[in-house]
């Protein structure tokens, strides 16, 4: 298989499993330690109770929030797409370097 094609598959399998990766915390909130919010529309001491901060200091309709588990998992996802399009981008330059000769 020619070096371009399998760069090309790589980096469309990379941007699949990142976009389909979207998908579980919406399908599965409660495994990622996210919780539900009222909203600043029912009652102004709720905010202070649970301490919500979201945005304009609990100025929201209805909504979920990211638990603790979803920031680890959205760090884990940043590094490994940085990581894999470092590798990606190296492995073309060292591609085209060879090439040269």
């Amino acid at each position: 298989m020619k070096q371009q094609t399998k760069i090309s598959l790589q980096i469309v399998i990379l941007f699949t499993i990142a976009i389909l990766a979207t998908f579980i915390p919406e399908a599965f909130p409660k495994f990622f330690g996210d919780w539900t919010c009222k909203g600043s529309e029912y009652g102004k001491g709720y905010h202070d109770i649970i301490g919500c901060d979201y945005l304009d200091y609990g100025a929201h309709s209805p909504t979920n929030h990211w638990g603790w588990r979803h920031w680890i998992y959205l760090a884990m996802g940043l590094t490994l797409f940085i990581y894999n399009a470092f590798i990606l981008i190296t492995n073309i330059d060292n591609n085209s370097k060879n090439e040269n000769k």
